[in-house]
């Protein structure tokens, strides 16, 4: 029993000194709020300082998204020696309550990583066009409108009275008429006529021929 009694307090006093020996990360402040118009770029700045007893070394600083960029102006720092981190965001495409992140990694041994937090409420910009309802969009007017008819043509109707009315029989095209039904046409009736013409008159001739050969002999 005293014997790990014993090697628990020198787990905790070997801890304690190697905490006491270390670099320790702190910044100020860990989180920021605003509230900015879309399209606008919005820049906030984080104070890091070593607040341990041995160098701090930045190893590495990731943001959440590519809309983020970061500057630091130095990535080791001393006993405490602080740093300033700025972030810019850019809130182009973006709208309502948005949370981003810059995470910088260092070692410390306790925390490796600290994570910044920035809460962004985007309101939309006064310059943005206000998009139209859908009963003032151009399809739905030009479907309101009546539209103007033709020359020697008459409007048409509701779509209910052309619903109701009884369809007409369709008449045959000229097509579809048979070509023996067809009337001779004007200019071939003055012909027949003459050809009848002719035609008693050659036959009064022979006859009147026959009947002198007759009388000769």
């Amino acid at each position: 029993m005293k014997a790990l009694v014993c090697c628990a307090l020198a787990v905790l006093w070997g801890g304690s000194i190697a905490a006491l020996g270390a670099p320790v990360l702190e910044a100020l402040p860990l989180s920021a709020e605003a509230s900015v118009e879309a399209g606008s770029v919005v820049t906030k700045t984080f104070t890091l300082r070593n607040t341990g007893d041995e160098t701090l070394t930045i190893t590495r600083v990731l943001a959440s998204c590519g809309c983020t960029a970061t500057t630091l102006e130095k990535n080791e720092l001393a006993p405490g020696e602080t740093v300033d981190l700025t972030a810019r965001v850019d809130t182009t495409g973006f709208s309502g309550t948005v949370v981003k992140t810059v995470s910088v990694q260092s070692n410390d041994p306790v925390q490796p990583s600290l994570v910044l937090r920035m809460t962004l409420r985007i309101q939309p910009s006064p310059e943005a066009p206000v998009s139209a309802s859908e009963d003032e969009t151009p399809s739905a007017l030009a479907a309101a409108s009546p539209t103007a008819a033709e020359p020697g043509t008459t409007p048409a109707r509701a779509s209910s009275e052309v619903a109701d009315a009884p369809s007409s029989p369709v008449s045959p095209s000229a097509e579809e008429t048979p070509e023996e039904t067809a009337e001779p046409s004007a200019w071939a009736q003055p012909a027949l006529g003459a050809a009848a013409i002719v035609a008693a008159l050659a036959g009064a001739f022979v006859a009147r021929a026959a009947l002198r050969r007759r009388a000769k002999s």
